[in-house]
């Protein structure tokens, strides 16, 4: 794979991601929090997982997001999850 095509999908990584906070953005707290089943079971457990596994990937410690003092308890840790993802 060159460089170019890396390029564009670390663009498309970065548009995807903001628009899927964007969206979660506009929920209310009961929306964002409440129990719809599937494997993370609300829309908060769904971006802790996504936003998660981005900040492990780009520190190399699994767990890091977590242990790192950012919870996703609310809608802005996820916010604050998203800056810190956008400098990886």
């Amino acid at each position: 794979m060159d460089l170019a095509t890396i390029r564009e999908l670390y663009d498309y990584n970065r548009w995807a991601n903001s628009r899927s906070l964007e969206a979660a953005s506009k929920v209310s707290h009961e929306h964002f929090t409440r129990e719809i089943g599937g494997s993370f079971a609300s829309l908060r457990g769904t971006l802790g997982h996504l936003y998660g596994a981005l900040w492990d990937r780009g520190t190399g410690v699994r767990g890091a997001f977590y242990n790192g003092g950012l919870s996703v308890g609310s809608k802005c840790a996820c916010s604050r999850s998203r800056s810190e993802a956008d400098r990886l």
